[in-house]
C-alpha cells in the first residue's frame, strides 16, 4: 500500500486506500476491543511522538507521498500533470498553515518525513482546538512530549517483564487516548466517596489503595537495576538519620557517589499528574508544568539536608502522562551514555532501551491503578441487586427470614438473622463437587489447597513445592528460582480462584463459617497477603485479598438467604 501511495497519482486510488483506513479502523477495534470516537481515533493516527499510536492514514498522506517520491526521482515537471493537483490537496491537508507551491518544491525538494510531519502538525492542532476541557488539553501536551510513548516502541519480552497483559494494554490504550476509563461514572472501590473521571485522574492518585507507591518502586527498581547495568554503585533509601540535627527524612530514594563535580547525588522520585487542579492551567498550554511544580517542591523539601549532607539534591520528577521533568531528563541521558560507554551499544539504543523500561513499568503500573479503582466483575467483585439487597438486610441486623422454613430442611425454621441460612450443610455437597471440577485442569492440586486453606504454606508444603520445582529444574534445563516463583504464582492465583467460585456459587454455604471466623486470624490474612506480594509484586495484596473475601462473604449470606426461602408453586413457575 505505501508503494502505491507513492507510485500512484492520489486522485486515482483515494477510494481505495479510504477503504484500507477503515478496514485499518475496524480491524484495531476487533483486536483490542476498544471502541474509539473520531477524535480519539485521528489522535491514534498520528506518530507516537505526537501522542498518536503510529496507525497513519494513507488516504491523508498519500499526497505527500507521491510528491516526495515524484522529486526525487528527478520526473521532469512538464511530464507530470498529478504533480501540481498533489500540491493542490497536501496543501488543504495543512490549511492555515505556510503553503507549499511548484517553486518550492524544485528549489528545495522535501522529504517525505518532512510533508507528513507538517500533515500530523496540523492535525494535531485540528485535535487541540477540538478539546473543549483544560483536562484534556494538559493530556495531549504530555502525550506528546519527548520520551512519553516509548512504551509503544518496547518489543514485548514477557520473561524481562517489559510487557503488558491483555486487561492492562487495553485499558493504557483507552487512558492513553483519553476515553472514558471510569465505567460511567462508578465510585472508587478504596474510597467510595469519590466518584471516578473519565480521564483516571483520581484513580492514578488514589492513596488508599497502594497503587502509588508500587508505580513510584518500579520506577525505582527500573532505574536502580540500569545504574547496576552502568556498573554504578549506590545506596538504596539514604539520608535518614544521618543529619547532626536528627532529621529522619531520606531525601535519596538512589544515592549515587561522584556523580556531579564530585558530590554524590541524592535522585528522589517523584510521580505527578498533570491533572492535578494546582497545575491545571499551567499543564494545558505548557508541557511539563506539572513536572517542573513537582521538581520545585523536592528542592524546596530536600535542598537543606543535602547541603548539609554535601549532597547534591536532583528531583526525578515524571507525570503519569510520561512527561519528564528537565533535572530528570538530564540525569537519565547522562546514565544512557554511561550504559553505552560500558556495553559498547550505541547512545541512541541506551537511550531508548532506558526510557522504554521506566515508561513500560509506568504505564503498567498506570493501567492496574485504574482497573483497581473499581469492582471488577471478571474477579466476583460485585453483587448483583437481589443479593445487595439482602446482604444490607444481613448487615443491618434486619429480618432475612420472612417466616418461612428452610427450602433444603423443611423441618427447620428460619431465623431472622440468616445463621440457618449461613451454615446450612444440605446445599453444600453438590456445589463442592462442582468447584473441584473447575480445578480439574490443574491435576488436583488445586483441591487441597483450597480445602486446607490455612495450612497450605507451612513448612512441609514449602518444602514440597521447592523439591518439585527442582525437579522441574532438571527436567526442563530451567533456573530453579524462576521455576518456584511460576509454581508460587499458579498455585496462588490457583487458590484465589477457588475460593472466589466456593464463595460465588447461589447456593453454597460451606466456606461461610470459616471466613467469618477470620476475625480472630487476622494475622493469617496478613501472612498470605505477604507471600501475595512476595509472588505477585502488587504492593497492596493484602488490600485485595480482605476486599475480595469480605464481598465474596456478602454475596454467599444474600444468596444463602435467598435460597433458603421456599417458594409456593406459582412462584417457581415464574422463576423457572
Amino acid at each position: 500500500m505505501v508503494h502505491l501511495a507513492r507510485s500512484t497519482p492520489p486522485s486515482l486510488v483515494a477510494e481505495g486506500l479510504g477503504i484500507f483506513d477503515r478496514d485499518i479502523r475496524r480491524c484495531f477495534t476487533e483486536c483490542t476491543s476498544v471502541d474509539v470516537s473520531d477524535v480519539a481515533w485521528m489522535q491514534a493516527q498520528l506518530s507516537p511522538s505526537r501522542g498518536g499510536l503510529g496507525l497513519r492514514s494513507l488516504r491523508l498522506h498519500s499526497s505527500a507521498c507521491f510528491i516526495a517520491s515524484m522529486v526525487h526521482f528527478g520526473i521532469a515537471f512538464e511530464e507530470n500533470h498529478h504533480l501540481e493537483p498533489s500540491l493542490i490537496e497536501f496543501n488543504g491537508a495543512v490549511e492555515g498553515m505556510e503553503r507549499i507551491g511548484l517553486q518550492d518544491i524544485i528549489d528545495a525538494p522535501p522529504h517525505q518525513r518532512q510533508l507528513s510531519s507538517m500533515i500530523e502538525d496540523h492535525q494535531f492542532k485540528i485535535i487541540f482546538d477540538h478539546t473543549s476541557s483544560p483536562a484534556n488539553c494538559a493530556r495531549l501536551l504530555s502525550v506528546s512530549s519527548p520520551h512519553a510513548s516509548a512504551w509503544l516502541s518496547v518489543m514485548p519480552t514477557p520473561h524481562k517483564n517489559l510487557h503488558l497483559d491483555p486487561p492492562e494494554f487495553q485499558m493504557a490504550l483507552k487512558w492513553w487516548l483519553g476515553l472514558d476509563t471510569s465505567q460511567n461514572g462508578s465510585s472508587c472501590s478504596f474510597c467510595p466517596s469519590h466518584a471516578l473521571d473519565p480521564l483516571g485522574h483520581h484513580a492514578l492518585t488514589c492513596k488508599s489503595g497502594g497503587d502509588s507507591i508500587f508505580r513510584h518502586n518500579s520506577l525505582h527498581g527500573t532505574f536502580w537495576e540500569s545504574c547496576k547495568l552502568a556498573c554504578i554503585a549506590g545506596q538504596i533509601e539514604a539520608g535518614s538519620g544521618l543529619d547532626v540535627e536528627g532529621s529522619r527524612t531520606r531525601p535519596a530514594d538512589i544515592l549515587l557517589p561522584n556523580w556531579e563535580f564530585g558530590k554524590p547525588a541524592a535522585l528522589d522520585f517523584t510521580i505527578t499528574s498533570a491533572l492535578n487542579p494546582s497545575t491545571l492551567n499551567e499543564a494545558s498550554v505548557m508541557a511539563g508544568s506539572a513536572a517542573s511544580a513537582a521538581e520545585i517542591r523536592k528542592h524546596v523539601a530536600n535542598n537543606e539536608k543535602c547541603s548539609r549532607l554535601g549532597w547534591v539534591c536532583i528531583p526525578l520528577s515524571v507525570e503519569t502522562y510520561g512527561c519528564w521533568g528537565e533535572e530528570a531528563g538530564r540525569c537519565l541521558d547522562r546514565l544512557a551514555m554511561r550504559i553505552a560507554t560500558r556495553t559498547g551499544c550505541p547512545k541512541s539504543s541506551a537511550v531508548s532501551g532506558l526510557y522504554g523500561r521506566l515508561s513500560i513499568g509506568l504505564v503498567r503500573a498506570n493501567a492496574r491503578a485504574l482497573l483497581a479503582s473499581f469492582p471488577s466483575k471478571g474477579l466476583g467483585l460485585h453483587l448483583n441487586p437481589d443479593q445487595f439487597q439482602v446482604a444490607n438486610k444481613w448487615w443491618l441486623g434486619l429480618d432475612t427470614s420472612g417466616g418461612s422454613l428452610c427450602s433444603f430442611c423443611p423441618d427447620t425454621m428460619l431465623v431472622p438473622l440468616g445463621h440457618h441460612a449461613s451454615t446450612c450443610a444440605t446445599a453444600q455437597a453438590g456445589e463442592h463437587l462442582a468447584n473441584d471440577d473447575k480445578c480439574v485442569d490443574l491435576g488436583g492440586v488445586c483441591v487441597p489447597l483450597v480445602t486446607e486453606t490455612y495450612r497450605a504454606w507451612g513448612p512441609e508444603a514449602s518444602a514440597s513445592f521447592s523439591q518439585l520445582a527442582s525437579r522441574l529444574a532438571i527436567r526442563l534445563q530451567r533456573p530453579k528460582s524462576v521455576l518456584l516463583h511460576e509454581l508460587y504464582s499458579r498455585l496462588n492465583t490457583c487458590l484465589i480462584q477457588c475460593v472466589s467460585l466456593a464463595i460465588s456459587s447461589p447456593r453454597n454455604c460451606f466456606q461461610l463459617p470459616v471466613f467469618v471466623s477470620l476475625v480472630s486470624t487476622t494475622e493469617f490474612l496478613k501472612e498470605l497477603g505477604h507471600r501475595l506480594r512476595q509472588v505477585s509484586g502488587e504492593a497492596n495484596s493484602f488490600a485485595y485479598l480482605t476486599q475480595r473475601l469480605s464481598v465474596a462473604v456478602q454475596r454467599g449470606n444474600a444468596a444463602s438467604v435467598v435460597g433458603t426461602i421456599k417458594m409456593d408453586s406459582e412462584e417457581e413457575e415464574f422463576l423457572v
